[in-house]
């Protein structure tokens, strides 16, 4: 996923992928979807299953200009984030 993507349907399947060098696994994660205000409409639950890091929002309105943001937390307590990801949904 990169910035100002179209998303051509009513739902997207977001995947995260984490790498350090210094051993730091990662041990939670959430994912968000926030409105074109950046007010969060809605968040997966926290996972702690690294080994699968995707999660599906579904109910995207077509013409609609949407947020999407991922968090985690690492083994020792370090936060990952990976900022506001602008989408915006046009259906074809």
């Amino acid at each position: 996923l990169v910035d100002k993507q179209i998303v051509a349907n009513s739902s997207i399947t977001l995947s995260m992928k984490y790498e350090q060098s210094d051993w730091d696994d990662l041990k939670s994660f959430q994912f968000f979807l926030y409105n074109s205000s950046k007010t969060l409409i809605a968040k997966s639950p926290v996972s702690y299953d690294t080994t699968n890091m995707t999660y599906t929002f579904k109910g995207l309105e077509d013409s609609n200009k949407y947020y999407v943001r991922a968090t985690g937390t690492s083994i020792r307590g370090l936060d990952c984030d990976t900022g506001y990801i602008n989408i915006t949904v046009s259906y074809l």
